[in-house]
């Protein structure tokens, strides 16, 4: 799947510098799990990245906290595990914006970015 994904992109022009995730259990209480900050902190190790400026698309409330803690501009998806806004408005951290799809997402990144 994260092939396709990254040659989708490309085939389109845009390109990803790297895909990273947990294959951990909640239980394990690894610093990678969301809402912890690792993976973050993982794709920053060899770039210059400055998370005040960044947007994370996430689609739960987990991700939402993780891009809280790391200090992201954090973008709600509403097409995984999180369905509606009235999800959204129980999470402990809030998104700063909320979108029905990636796409949706990305397209609003980019009419926003600066």
């Amino acid at each position: 799947m994260t092939r396709e994904m990254l040659v989708a992109v490309e085939a389109e022009g845009g390109k990803i510098c790297g895909v990273f995730y947990c294959l951990h259990e909640t239980k394990d209480q690894c610093e990678c799990k969301k809402p912890k900050t690792g993976l973050f902190q993982e794709a920053a190790r060899d770039r210059v990245i400055d998370f005040r400026s960044t947007f994370f698309i996430g689609d739960s409330a987990e991700d939402v906290e993780a891009g809280e803690a790391i200090g992201c501009k954090k973008v709600l998806v509403l097409s995984g595990r999180t369905r509606g806004a009235h999800e959204a408005a129980q999470f402990p951290s809030k998104p700063d914006v909320i979108k029905k799809d990636i796409l949706e997402a990305a397209q609003w990144i980019l009419a926003n970015e600066s």
